[in-house]
């Protein structure tokens, strides 16, 4: 159940942003682009996705032993980490937006991973 609930939030995470993007290229503006692309909301997105990640690659990691998931959700983190510190200290929203979607994307495979290997083992 956490690997669908981490696959669903980082899935949420790729949306926002390109959603927000596609806002922003269309000339979306006014409280609408203005409140969707904030530094709040990327919190509130990021903090799920590692309180998943976290409750989800370890354990896993025990129960059926392969290392691969648990390397991928971290490399996927590290990314989302970086896309979030480009877009609150530097204001990067490209390069933000390019790390998010690769960063999400990496999470969503891990955890389908996850699933795959953990539904592999005897119960």
């Amino acid at each position: 159940m956490r690997d669908i609930i981490g696959t669903v939030l980082s899935s949420l995470c790729i949306v926002h942003c390109v959603l927000s993007a596609v806002l922003l290229v269309l000339g979306g503006t006014g409280v609408i682009s203005a409140t969707w692309h904030t530094s709040e909301i990327h919190l509130v997105f990021f903090l799920p996705v590692l309180l998943f990640a976290t409750l989800s690659f370890p354990h896993a990691r025990r129960q059926h032993g392969d290392k691969q998931p648990l390397l991928l959700g971290v490399i996927g983190l590290v990314l989302l980490t970086i896309s979030l510190m480009l877009e609150m200290i530097w204001h990067l929203h490209v390069l933000e937006t390019i790390l998010t979607v690769i960063g999400g994307g990496i999470l969503i495979y891990a955890h389908q991973m996850n699933r795959r290997l953990s539904a592999l083992q005897p119960s």
